[in-house]
């Protein structure tokens, strides 16, 4: 990421090709940056989806942006980004091949569903990224069908974080506590509130409420980081229990008439449940009486006095074999007729019944093939979320929900290959007839994930006069429609995949690595990654200035040359620490937040601490911490115990140290611990 001023103006253009929906949110989030922003659309179209957009553009191009000609007329040597945004992941790669040659230097962010190959673009090129706006917002509306407490969730480096919210109870164990008190190797307090939530839900980052007292029904927001396949110790203790030992006893003799009396009934319960198998020893039966009888007769005849060959003769005669025994008419002209009428009869229904075991064999070996060939569970029963239209978005959305989990089912208008999330229930079937067959009433949450948003609100409005409490997420591309339905339906989630992608694409215009994002309330929240340059205005930065002068959250901090893992376990980075050239540091922030560290839009510093008095042994330990959070030199803050009651100061010539907030709170909390006397004072109100 680079901060730093841009030296000429021209470095502040950006240019965005493919004017489409996710094209129209681009360019709002970008002109909320404050940059000047060109587009090239193939054919202009009469109306824009977003208002005013024309006077957020400097100019807009008609043509082809893969030709190289369209590109230089629209300034792409001049431009510090390029945003590929066509439906065609052909047309944005040619574009990009063709803007890299123009501008070597120029940002590349695609639109591209090929992940491998992306990879290697991004390896070949350098400063090129590519997302697909569908991957992006699949989180978003996974978390929002889950209808708890979860708002966010996302990796860095392997480590699963997540971001909570929830309302504390009666007997919650936060209660009377300090937020910032609560902060651990695991959690970190985000803010706290009471009422609703406060827009936009960043300016609670490191504000006042951080250091008031936690009450009953307040809301606290909190991010946390799983250790050892668990989440944090005083909630997995209200889940985790030991289960109890099962009883156990030796195992009892069996008398062998009650054996017997067992398998008679088993073998009862499968034929009466089994109509096959009924049938097929009904047939059995019959073939080996008639096999008796034959044996019995053709023994008794004189030609055939042993009992072997009347046996193999008399199955040769079920098997369709009388020509072979009576087709010799000298050999046959001895036998009585009656004897060639009974071998003609054994022939003839010997013939049917065989035919008939052969059917039934053949059927029950297909069933089997069947049975074990890979089939979809059940519909759960209840507490489930369903999910309408198994597209793209929705099959991400599917497979987020079942690997957090949840129960899942899916209703789409054509079924899935068996290998596509076997292990999820479908029902096919035409939308939006086939809702009529699914108890709503019984689903947790419905996602409405189709491509049709028209047939989401339809299906939408089915559900919701059908069902009060089943929650709803209803899935736009427009954002003047989206905000339409918030007012139509108030208790349903309206989340516009092309708004919450925009943010994302615009953050990575600067040079950021967006790696997540999630929706909090009616702001999207980005997890942004950044790789200090020289020169950047953060450089020498405190973790603590940084946080509360940008109202960002710094949950990784990895210094240049090292790993966040090699002091030990990843831990939620301290705030005394600055920022160094070469430092990797991955935030939490919204589009708001970004611009401001974009456009180095420091917060004004408006607190100071006084110090009153402190005990003698108190010198050396509470100087350690003035250095330590202020950033002033040792020798400094011990200076300051000589002329006690002072403010404390910093700087040369030394001034007094202008802190933020939630700095000046936090020193005075350290220094009472070390037996100091200090006290937070607010320039306006306690110095004016």
């Amino acid at each position: 990421m680079q901060t730093s001023q841009m030296q000429t103006v021209l470095s502040d253009r950006f240019l965005v090709c493919g004017l489409g929906n996710l094209g129209q949110h681009c360019v709002a989030a970008l002109a909320n940056f404050g940059v000047r922003v060109r587009a090239i659309e193939r054919t202009i179209p009469s109306g824009w989806d977003v208002p005013d957009l024309p006077t957020m553009l400097e100019q807009v191009i008609e043509g082809d942006f893969c030709r190289s000609s369209i590109l230089q007329r629209a300034g792409i040597a001049d431009c510090r980004a390029i945003l590929l945004l066509a439906g065609d992941d052909r047309i944005n790669l040619k574009a990009a091949l063709a803007a890299r040659l123009l501008n070597p230097a120029v940002r590349l962010v695609v639109r591209s569903n090929r992940p491998h190959l992306n990879d290697l673009l991004a390896r070949q090129f350098g400063n090129f990224v590519a997302f697909e706006p569908s991957r992006l917002s699949a989180m978003a509306f996974a978390l929002a069908a889950l209808q708890d407490q979860t708002i966010g969730a996302f990796d860095i480096n392997g480590v699963a974080y997540r971001v909570r919210q929830r309302s504390l109870e009666a007997d919650d164990p936060w209660l009377g506590d300090i937020p910032a008190n609560l902060n651990n190797r695991s959690r970190l307090i985000l803010g706290h509130w009471s009422g609703p939530l406060p827009l936009p839900p960043d300016s609670l980052f490191y504000g006042s409420s951080i250091m008031e007292p936690l009450r009953f029904g307040d809301w606290v927001a909190y991010v946390e980081m799983r250790r050892g396949g668990r989440w944090h110790e005083w909630e997995a203790t209200a889940t985790l229990h030991p289960s109890r030992p099962m009883l156990t006893t030796a195992p009892r003799s069996t008398p062998r008439w009650q054996l017997l009396r067992s398998l008679q009934q088993a073998a009862r319960s499968l034929l009466h449940r089994s109509r096959l198998l009924q049938i097929a020893l009904i047939y059995a039966g019959a073939v080996l009486g008639l096999l008796l009888l034959g044996t019995v007769i053709l023994r008794h005849y004189s030609p055939y006095r042993d009992w072997f060959d009347a046996f193999c003769n008399t199955a040769l005669l079920l098997l369709g074999g009388y020509a072979d025994l009576f087709g010799d008419s000298a050999q046959a002209s001895g036998v009585p007729r009656w004897l060639r009428l009974f071998g003609f009869s054994l022939t003839v229904v010997g013939t049917g019944l065989v035919g008939v075991l052969y059917a039934l064999l053949t059927e029950r070996l297909l069933s089997l093939r069947l049975r074990f060939a890979p089939s979809r569970p059940r519909l759960p029963d209840k507490d489930h979320v369903l999910v309408v239209g198994m597209g793209q978005v929705g099959q991400q959305i599917a497979r987020l929900l079942l690997q957090s989990g949840q129960s899942v089912a899916g209703l789409t208008r054509q079924g899935l290959d068996d290998n596509t999330l076997g292990d999820l229930p479908l029902m096919v079937g035409k939308l939006p007839d086939t809702l009529d067959r699914v108890e709503l009433e019984r689903a947790k949450s419905i996602v409405f994930a189709t491509d049709d948003e028209i047939a989401n609100l339809e299906m939408a409005l089915m559900v919701r006069q059908a069902s009060l409490s089943t929650g709803l997420v209803i899935r736009t591309f427009d954002r003047a429609f989206s905000d339409t339905l918030v007012g139509l339906l108030p208790d349903a989630q309206v989340l516009c995949a092309y708004a919450l992608a925009a943010e994302a694409f615009a953050g990575a215009a600067f040079g950021e690595n967006i790696l997540s994002l999630y929706r909090w309330g009616c702001t999207t929240m980005l997890v942004a990654e950044y790789r200090i340059e020289p020169g950047d205005t953060l450089v020498d930065l405190l973790l603590a200035e940084f946080a509360c002068g940008y109202g960002a959250v710094p949950l990784l901090h990895e210094r240049v040359g090292r790993k966040a893992l090699e002091d030990g376990e990843l831990d939620f980075p301290r705030l005394d620490r600055h920022l160094r050239s070469g430092d990797r540091l991955v935030v939490l922030a919204s589009i708001e937040g970004l611009r401001r560290i974009e456009r180095g839009e420091l917060a004004p510093r408006s607190w100071c601490v006084r110090l009153h008095s402190a005990s003698p042994q108190a010198d050396f330990e509470g100087a350690n911490a003035i250095a330590r959070i202020t950033g002033c030199s040792l020798a400094q803050a011990r200076s300051l115990f000589q002329r006690l009651p002072t403010l404390v100061e910093a700087g040369e010539p030394p001034t007094v140290c202008a802190m933020y907030e939630y700095q000046a709170r936090s020193l005075v909390a350290s220094l009472r611990q070390r037996l100091v006397d200090a006290e937070a004072l607010c320039w306006a109100t306690d110095l004016g």
